[in-house]
């Protein structure tokens, strides 16, 4: 979880499931080892191939002020909310995830969501990066670049308009 700040009055938009597995990496890594974490992840719990991508320009400091690096690995296969808070549980033991509240946030909310809109007016987000074969079960990955698609819609109407 960081702790930047939103201009007053933008828009976010987001893309919220609790059918496919997603999780906000916000770890200090290279692309490199975060494309092993998440070949590691998807093979390992059977989650379908996934999709980095780099959530945003912005920089962001956890509470020890490190950097992070906004990657958002998204997967493909169809998997129930029980077993996504399994793997987040066993992925929080192995400390890939950081953060407990964002584990205690996913399990009040009963979701996963990710920022399809701009972390600011200046800083897009959301760009694809990388894509990891595992399985071959793409359906999560592909909700999630529709979402990604309607989100840079409605900002360039925001933009056409004024409003942005």
């Amino acid at each position: 979880m960081s702790n930047i700040q939103e201009r007053e009055g933008f828009p976010v938009f987001a893309h919220e499931t609790n059918r496919y597995f997603m999780l906000d990496l916000d770890k200090q890594t290279s692309l490199e080892e975060v494309r092993k974490i998440a070949y590691e992840i998807g093979l390992k719990y059977g989650l379908g191939n996934c999709l980095i991508v780099h959530s945003s320009n912005a920089k962001q400091f956890m509470l020890d002020l490190e950097p992070l690096q906004n990657y958002n690995l998204i997967y493909g296969k169809e998997v129930p909310w029980s077993y996504q808070q399994q793997v987040l549980k066993e992925l929080d033991k192995s400390g890939i995830i950081g953060d407990i509240r964002y584990i205690q946030f996913r399990n009040q909310e009963k979701s996963s969501t990710l920022r399809v809109s701009p972390k600011n007016e200046d800083k897009l987000s959301g760009n694809p990066i990388a894509f990891i074969e595992i399985t071959g079960e793409n359906e999560g990955i592909k909700e999630h670049l529709m979402m990604l698609k309607i989100g840079k819609l409605v900002e360039q109407d925001l933009k056409d308009y004024g409003l942005l």
